[in-house]
């Protein structure tokens, strides 16, 4: 029998499932493009374009040459840039060299976990989650662990339920704050909690996917656990260019760690 490439696949490549988001999307599209009246609700994407100044800003470094190869963390203007955003608007002490510039959030969060993750090790967050933090963690070898979390609790896990489920396979917690699917936000003084919680487990890192952390409504205060002194040495935190300035196919993301001088 003719050996095709789907048989040349891996086991492990071929146990992750296609995205139920991705898939939902392109059926909305479909049904748009047949005419029919619909709402989706597939891949978190602002309803504006690009503002103009920052599309206007990168045509101009595309015809000043800026198109070759650049240094693999990234240039070091943006990851300056980075920096003093996230001193500015986070209060997390980080350098340039603590940045590493990927092709969206969604690929340093990959990247994170592929450096973090070894075989037999868990990662735990609270669920509801994103659809593809389980997939990312299974190919880097480790097991998914939830925290389930209710309606009535407003699908917000307590620093309590966070101490119950940590284990010595425990390696990575991911915190997703504002959060996808749900919407929910942890408030500062949980989030300082779930960091002290933390902070006693010396074999777990944090990861804070902040993809959200300009989407904040009611006069509600978003808190970057990597500003907290408890988890600043623990704390990868993950952001990009996709939701704040509807930039979600330009693929700008990237990934800071300070502690450590950038090696967590």
């Amino acid at each position: 029998m003719t050996q095709t490439c789907h048989d040349s696949i891996s086991h492990r490549a071929a146990a992750i499932a296609p995205s139920s988001t991705l898939a939902i999307t392109a059926r909305v599209r479909a049904m748009k493009a047949e005419g029919r009246d619909v709402i989706g609700f597939g891949a978190g994407e602002p309803d504006f374009t690009t503002p103009d100044p920052i599309s206007e800003a990168a045509i101009a470094a595309l015809r000043s040459g800026m198109t070759k190869y650049v240094p693999v963390p990234g240039t070091p203007e943006a990851r300056a840039a980075v920096a003093a955003k996230l001193q500015r608007e986070n209060g997390i002490d980080c350098k340039p060299e603590h940045v590493v510039i990927s092709n969206g959030g969604k690929f340093s969060l990959y990247l994170a976990l592929q450096a973090m993750i070894n075989p037999g090790d868990e990662l735990l967050m609270p669920t509801p989650a994103w659809v593809s933090y389980k997939p990312m963690t299974e190919l880097a070898g480790g097991t998914f662990v939830e925290i389930p979390t209710t309606a009535e609790s407003q699908f917000l896990a307590t620093p309590e339920q966070f101490e119950a489920a940590i284990t010595p396979q425990t390696r990575v917690v991911i915190l997703n704050s504002p959060s996808n699917p749900c919407g929910t936000m942890y408030d500062p003084d949980t989030i300082r909690g779930i960091c002290d919680v933390l902070a006693r487990h010396e074999h777990v890192t944090l990861i804070s996917d902040e993809i959200y952390d300009r989407l904040v409504y009611g006069g509600r205060t978003h808190l970057s656990p990597g500003s907290l002194d408890s988890m600043k040495d623990r704390t990868i935190t993950i952001n990009g260019m996709s939701k704040t300035f509807a930039a979600t196919g330009w693929r700008v993301g990237y990934a800071a760690s300070p502690g450590n001088d950038g090696a967590v």
